[in-house]
């Protein structure tokens, strides 16, 4: 079994375990998204998007979340993080996985635009396991190198999808002119 599908199980048996997508449901719209859904799993994270229903706040859904994550014995220190430019707060934590320390996040907001709902539709449409092997390619170039962070992967998969960028080389030289020309540049797919 490849290393991306051996992540790929240990993300979904802890999600299970921990009963996220069944609490989360009770509040609004919640989706696996990034990697885990997109089979493309390098680093050990899981991010989770809750759309809120009309029944709750973002407040008490984020306060209602955290208090169902302190009933699990494994998770010792939960964060938030408000991100007002996105309208979105994140809640993270670390889980012991069966083969590593697994990074959590839960993005909390009430607005479809902030999820990563569209954009993850769209590129399970575009992609074909060709693009699957160039994506997984430049993410273990740049996990290695401890930059597959901070939307690192969203632009991988843009250069991939949108661009038809097939390796390292013409991913750098890409983003180089992207951040050029707008250093909050953040990829839009079609």
């Amino acid at each position: 079994m490849k290393q991306q599908q051996i992540l790929q199980k240990e993300a979904l048996e802890i999600v299970e375990r921990l009963g996220l997508l069944g609490y989360l449901k009770q509040l609004g719209t919640a989706k696996i998204m990034g990697s885990v859904l997109l089979e493309t799993v390098i680093k050990p994270d899981i991010d989770i998007h809750l759309l809120i229903n009309q029944t709750h706040s973002v407040q008490e859904a984020i306060k209602k979340t955290c208090n169902y994550l302190e009933t699990k014995h494994d998770i010792k220190k939960i964060e938030t993080n408000c991100y007002s430019e996105k309208n979105a707060t994140k809640i993270g934590f670390f889980y012991p996985g069966k083969t590593t320390k697994w990074d959590i996040e839960i993005w909390v907001t009430d607005e479809l635009e902030k999820t990563a709902f569209k954009n993850t539709e769209k590129i399970l449409k575009k992609m074909t396991p060709q693009h699957r092997e160039i994506i997984m390619a430049m993410k273990k170039h740049f996990y290695a190198k401890g930059l597959l962070r901070h939307g690192m992967s969203t632009k991988i998969y843009y250069a991939v999808l949108e661009k038809n960028i097939t390796n390292i080389n013409d991913f750098e030289n890409m983003l180089k002119q992207k951040i050029a020309d707008n250093p909050k540049w953040d990829p839009n797919f079609t």
